[in-house]
């Protein structure tokens, strides 16, 4: 099984790197708006209030993003100083679940994590997608589902092989 830990590393790693870049973006359209080029010339010219609510919109989810960074990053500070070593029954968040859908014949890969969800990540040649509990596939694999649970997803069967 891989990793969660690294696992971990690697969603806050790729979520930091799209915070870099939406927070360079900003920067450059905030600069665009106080320069002098951006002056209206004439009525119909909006290029600076579309570029004002544009780095607006960005920062907003620039702060929602640093929100979500802090909130994994806190868990994962949790983890190195408590361990990890507990026995579970249920898929809980921050566990990794392999689910098995019988129709491609096909197994995926899914790290449910509170927030950052969507990425989808690279670790041991295997693709990750993380969701949060909010998604259909996390409202149906938390707190209920345990291994070898069949369950419906998009119209097909899947079967739980196994989560950590």
């Amino acid at each position: 099984m891989i990793d969660k830990l690294n696992l971990l590393h690697l969603l806050l790693k790729t979520a930091q790197e799209g915070y870099d870049a939406i927070q360079k973006n900003t920067s450059v359209l905030s600069a665009d708006v106080r320069s002098v080029e951006s002056k209206q010339e004439g009525k119909y010219d909006t290029r600076a209030l579309l570029n004002s609510y544009l780095a607006g919109a960005q920062e907003a989810r620039l702060k929602k993003l640093e929100g979500e960074i802090n909130l994994v990053t806190g868990y994962l500070d949790k983890i190195n100083k408590a361990g990890t070593k507990h026995q579970k029954v249920f898929v809980q968040v921050y566990d990794l679940v392999q689910l098995h859908i019988e129709e491609v014949n096909k197994t995926k890969n899914y790290f449910i994590v509170p927030a950052l969800g969507g990425y989808k990540l690279e670790a041991e040649g295997r693709e990750i997608l993380s969701l949060t509990p909010e998604t259909p596939i996390g409202k149906i694999l938390l707190n209920q589902i345990m291994v070898d649970d069949a369950i419906m997803i998009a119209g097909s069967e899947a079967t739980v092989v196994g989560f950590c």
